[in-house]
């Protein structure tokens, strides 16, 4: 869903016929507060917000969305004046600034952005909490043996580090891809490798 925050009635309803035209799920806000009293994170996909509206800001409450580390796609309506704001908050992270008046088209391809990146960080988190969780049915024993085998020690080099036998690796290894649902080091590999999840050093240590 869409948020569109403005103090002005007439943007409010612009936006909102425009999204609903293009089935595009939107709600409307008269101010940052009421946002924030009616936010749903599960559903916002992307904001669209004016820069200087009285009381909460649009940059202010960029500000308090980053301090809650709520990654949500910002875009910035912003008006005469406003375009240092508007650059500031660009540093800080909003995908986009328009100047009103704006043009629509170019309007609704960005929200449409923003939806897509809101989208691809969802499958994202959800791919890592999946991850995690396989991870944590490791025991400290598999956690070490999995970084070994992903930095491409064989068998009998883990048991001559360990100082352990080369059939007790190979069983502790069948147990750590049933638990990870790996089907082989390639799929271990980018598990850890690509920081799937929070690593435990070979020492076993966190």
């Amino acid at each position: 869903m869409v948020s569109v925050i403005d103090n002005d009635a007439e943007t409010r309803e612009s936006l909102k016929f425009l999204l609903e035209s293009k089935e595009i799920p939107v709600s409307t806000f008269s101010s940052a507060d009421e946002f924030l009293k009616n936010w749903k994170p599960e559903r916002t996909g992307c904001v669209v917000v004016d820069v200087r509206m009285p009381g909460m800001t649009g940059c202010d409450l960029q500000i308090e969305l980053n301090r809650l580390k709520q990654n949500v796609p910002l875009i910035l309506m912003t008006g005469y004046g406003d375009i240092q704001l508007a650059v500031e908050a660009m540093k800080r992270g909003a995908l986009h600034f328009f100047e009103k008046p704006m043009e629509y088209p170019e309007l609704l391809g960005m929200i449409e952005k923003g939806l897509a990146l809101n989208t691809a960080a969802r499958i994202e988190a959800a791919e890592q909490k999946e991850f995690e969780d396989r991870y944590s049915k490791l025991s400290p024993k598999e956690c070490v043996i999995a970084e070994l085998v992903a930095e491409g020690l064989t068998s009998h080099e883990i048991a001559e580090r360990l100082n352990i036998v080369a059939g007790t690796v190979d069983l502790h290894r069948s147990r750590i891809y049933e638990k990870l649902e790996c089907r082989n080091v390639a799929d271990l590999v980018r598990m850890l490798v690509t920081g799937r999840v929070t690593r435990t050093p070979p020492n076993g240590k966190k």
